[in-house]
């Protein structure tokens, strides 16, 4: 899975979304990767209803990690007011579940927990449910495969 140069591109609304995106919000970035002009994004699986499944805490602790579990939200809560956009993998090569195993896949790990920003976090899940291989391109992979080596982990765990 590789971006492309234009990945972020217009804005969706849950009407033109098929079940079974992934999806992705830009976040609010500390002090110092705003000085550097580097951000986040947050990843989820949208399946449908107005509803996705993503990564995170319990409102509004947001953001602590040990509370962190895969949750279904609606997609205002998912957005927290900001745009959304549809990953493209229009450059992956790899295998690519359907629209419908994709659903199946984000909705079989809600309520799992042991979140960990740098093997297993929301972008992870998001590409893992799409294409069987958790991928973050916001971690940088040698870190990533170091940290593996240390914690292996598996979606289901």
């Amino acid at each position: 899975m590789t971006k492309s140069s234009s990945y972020r591109e217009t804005p969706v609304k849950p009407s033109k979304i098929i079940a079974g995106t992934h999806l992705y919000v830009y976040r609010q970035t500390p002090q110092v990767l705003r000085a550097l002009r580097k951000g986040f994004t947050h990843h989820g699986i949208y399946v449908g209803g107005g509803k996705v499944v993503h990564f995170a805490g319990p409102i509004p602790e947001y953001r602590q990690a040990r509370k962190m579990r895969i949750r279904i939200d609606d997609f205002e809560t998912f957005a927290g007011s900001r745009d959304v956009y549809c990953w493209n993998y229009n450059f992956y090569e790899g295998k690519m579940y359907s629209h419908n195993e994709i659903v199946e896949r984000a909705l079989e790990h809600v309520g799992e927990g042991k979140y960990n920003l740098v093997v297993k976090n929301c972008e992870h899940f998001a590409s893992w449910c799409v294409t069987g291989k958790s991928m973050a391109f916001q971690i940088f992979l040698p870190v990533q495969k170091v940290a593996r080596l240390a914690k292996p982990w598996k979606f289901g765990q």
